[in-house]
Formats: C-alpha cells, structure tokens, sequence
C-alpha cells in the first residue's frame, strides 16, 4: 500500500547547493562548531581520559624538587625561556611527572597532549593542535566563542596541515581577547613517541615559531627521551635561545625517591599478604637488599615498579618473600619478572638502525 503524503514544517532553516545535491541544513546554533572539533580530537591524549585511567602518577613525597622547580619557572613572571625541556632515559618517571604538573591545573594550565606509541590517535602529529586549541577553548575566559566562530567557517580545521590548525584554531582566536592576566602552559609528553621522526622535528619547529610571536601569551613544557634528533633540533636556532633544560638524574636525587618508593611499596605488599608472611619481621626485606635494587634501578623508576608489581601479585606458587629472591638472584623465572621491561628496551634499540649508535651505558 503506497504511503500517504505527510506535511512536513521546517522553521528557521536555510537551503543551501552543496555538490549539486540540495540538503536542507537547520541554523547552526552556538555549540555545534565547538562539537564538531570534539568530534576531531584525541580525548585519549587528555591527562584526564578515562582509557588513561590510572595514569602514570608519583609516588606520594618524591620528585618534589623537580616539581618544585617546574611550579617556579609557570610562576615566573619573565622568565628567559618559554619553552622548559624536560628529558631523561627511559623509565625515569618523565610522564608521571608530567601528570602531576597537568592535574595541578590552576590559572595557569592551558592543556596537554600525552603521545603513547602504537596508540591510535595519541601517536601521531596530526590531532596534537587541534587538541590543544579544544582544550585552551575550554580553559581560556572568552576563547570558546573565537574558536567556535573559526570551526563555523571552517569545518574540516582540524584536517588541516599543523601550521593551518595553529593560525586558525589557537593564534587567531587568541588575538581577539584582551591580554590575559596570567601565560598560559602546554604540556606535550612523551614527544619521542609521537610517529615519525620528521612529525617529531616538525612539531618543534611550530612551537618555536608560535613562541616568536609576542601577541603569544604561551609557554611550552615538552618531555621527552634525549635521543638525537630532538637534541639536535633543541641544540638549533630559535629553540636552543629560547629553551631551558631539566634533566631528570641525579641532581634530582632519583635514588632518593626510588628508596621511599620500595619502603612504601614493599611495607603494603607485607601488610597485604599477612597471611603468608605472619613469620616475616618488619620492616621487610632487609636494608642490604633494598639498597641493592636502589643500586640497580639505576635512577629508573620502571625498573622498581616491575619489582614491585612482580612481587606483589598475587600466584599460587610463590610467596612475596620468594619472589623477591628471584629478583636479587638471577633464575631463569626472572625473565617473566621482567617481560614488561624487555619490552620497553627492546622497543628503544628497534629505533636504532646502527648498532654502532647504540648508548654505551647498562640499559637495566
């Protein structure tokens, strides 16, 4: 049975030609332009995404110094650099620190980006701005109107190249508003993660050229692995005058912090398992071999906290006490102890072509 004609009311709706096909298009109403760069962006690089959740985090009373001189040099207010590197071998704690500094938040936070490799969407150079613009829409007083406005003549922005997507959706809209009280701070973490080394290269050479405008109330924090093509862009102009370095070792008092870190832990992973450690004295273990892994962690909180999670899972077969022992002695069974940091050495040396290149230190 054919279907009966029905009366159809449109209101307040424009027709546009788009392709030769004509499409009935409602107004646009404030919001859409602003949803439809949502739509565009990696959530997943947020320090606040839920597929982030539980992020890396410090452990409670470490890396205060650090912090501490991140916190002063966002406070500063004429500082001699805009852009603040923080680099360290792998597994020294760079993204945990990191998220400390981003969850801190206050006036001064503008947003972030966390690169994580073979993530889709937190791996490459492509969504990294038009992220970032999402979030200083969010977080600028006034800035959401400018952005939705460049989006609403524009939809595909975020498609754009990398330095379309800055004018556009960041150095545009920041023009328009009246100089703000406080710079505002990007975090980008784990930028030796980020998908090809030219989009790594690339992507400093556009903070340093936003940086050089004056009209830029903006600052940049970047942390990332000190392999050689970052050194070498940050070792070039514009970035090496405009740059200062923190290096995550032992001026930051890395053992230090990896000893609270085992106390604290291996005091838990004793209370936990009271039922098989009730004829285990506390403090546990001893004080020999708790130096012993500070000594081998070698500054690398990765290291420990495989320990720790190594330790204190929970198995069938083998008490805290005796997995322990596995670690401080080698065993064949401490190979599955450490799959996690084999991983991670094994994804650093694949990045070397030569071995002649490789760093000369003890990885673990």
């Amino acid at each position: 049975m054919p279907r009966q004609p029905q009366e159809i009311i449109i209101q307040g709706s424009t027709l546009n030609h788009i392709a030769g096909n004509y499409i009935d298009r409602p107004n646009i109403i404030f919001g859409s332009g602003i949803q439809a760069l949502s739509q565009a962006i990696s959530h997943g690089a947020m320090h606040d995404a839920a597929e982030r959740d539980p992020p890396p985090r410090c452990h409670p009373g470490t890396r205060k110094k650090a912090s501490e001189d991140i916190v002063r040099w966002i406070e500063e207010p004429n500082p001699s650099s805009s852009v603040l590197w923080v680099n360290g071998r792998a597994g020294v704690g760079k993204t945990a620190l990191m998220q400390k500094i981003a969850e801190r938040g206050g006036v001064y936070f503008g947003g972030c980006f966390f690169f994580r490799r073979g993530v889709p969407g937190c791996n490459q150079k492509g969504s990294l701005f038009s992220t970032l613009a999402y979030q200083l829409a969010m977080n600028i007083p006034g800035m959401l109107e400018h952005v939705e406005g460049a989006m609403l003549k524009d939809f595909s922005l975020p498609t754009k190249s990398a330095a379309v997507q800055i004018q556009r959706l960041i150095v545009e809209p920041l023009k328009l508003l009246p100089i703000p009280p406080h710079i505002r701070i990007i975090i980008i973490d784990g930028l030796d993660e980020c998908e090809g080394v030219d989009s790594q290269c690339d992507i400093l050479s556009l903070v340093s050229q936003l940086l050089m405008d004056p009209s830029v109330p903006m600052r940049f924090i970047i942390a990332s692995r000190p392999e050689h093509q970052i050194c070498s862009t940050f070792n070039k102009g514009p970035l090496i005058s405009m740059t200062r370095r923190l290096i995550l070792d032992d001026e930051y008092d890395s053992a230090s912090d990896i000893e609270r870190y085992l106390r604290d832990k291996f005091a838990e992973i004793h209370t936990c398992n009271r039922d098989v450690m009730r004829r285990v004295e506390s403090p546990w273990p001893s004080e020999d071999d708790l130096l012993t892994l500070v000594a081998r962690a070698s500054g690398q909180f990765i290291y420990v906290s495989t320990v720790v999670k190594f330790v204190g899972s929970v198995t069938d077969f083998l008490s805290p006490q005796e997995k322990l022992k596995v670690i401080l002695n080698p065993d064949p069974i401490q190979a599955s102890a450490f799959a996690e940091l084999d991983r991670l050495y094994t994804q650093i040396l694949s990045g070397y072509g030569d071995s002649e290149v490789l760093p000369s230190q003890n990885l673990r």
